[in-house]
């Protein structure tokens, strides 16, 4: 019989990192699908899913869509944070009212913004169809070099070994 190696207790009982171990659980998922090609298409979902209209299921929208496309969840995440009011949803709903009317809204008072909120709704989808794939793929450009850019830096010291 060949000798092995003694594995430790969390080799010898492997378990999925949860919610009960939130340090393994995020070291987990921060590390999947972390290729700088996955993380830039991560922050593209991120943002474009972050200017839509779905605020209260924006998180959920964005996890959910990373998960199936196999990207980095935290990224994506972190990414639609970008898109936070009330920057880019004005931006959007500025858009979508110039795709609707050919002018800009230049006026903000309670009519425009609580009586109209359905017209304002849409004009924010509209724009962030528009507004959301521009900054996404400003995002994921950025990311993209910035993460090639950090990884061709890495000294041949600092990099693991295959041993």
């Amino acid at each position: 019989m060949g000798a092995t190696s003694p594995k430790t207790m969390e080799e010898a009982n492997p378990k999925p990192p949860g919610f009960l171990h939130p340090v393994r659980f995020f070291r987990r998922l921060s590390r999947e699908h972390s290729g700088a090609g996955e993380l830039a298409a991560a922050v593209w979902v991120g943002i474009f899913l972050g200017a839509l209209p779905i605020t209260p299921f924006g998180t959920a929208a964005i996890v959910y869509v990373s998960h199936r496309l196999h990207l980095n969840k935290l990224a994506g995440f972190a990414a639609s944070n970008v898109c936070a009011p009330p920057f880019v949803p004005l931006a959007c709903v500025e858009v979508g009212h110039f795709l609707r009317h050919g002018r800009f809204l230049f006026a903000f008072d309670r009519h425009v913004l609580l009586d109209e909120i359905h017209l304002r709704l849409w004009e924010w989808l509209l724009g962030a169809l528009v507004i959301g794939p521009i900054l996404g793929f400003a995002g994921a450009l950025l990311t993209y070099a910035v993460i090639r850019a950090l990884r061709a830096n890495r000294s041949p010291d600092a990099q693991p070994t295959g041993n």
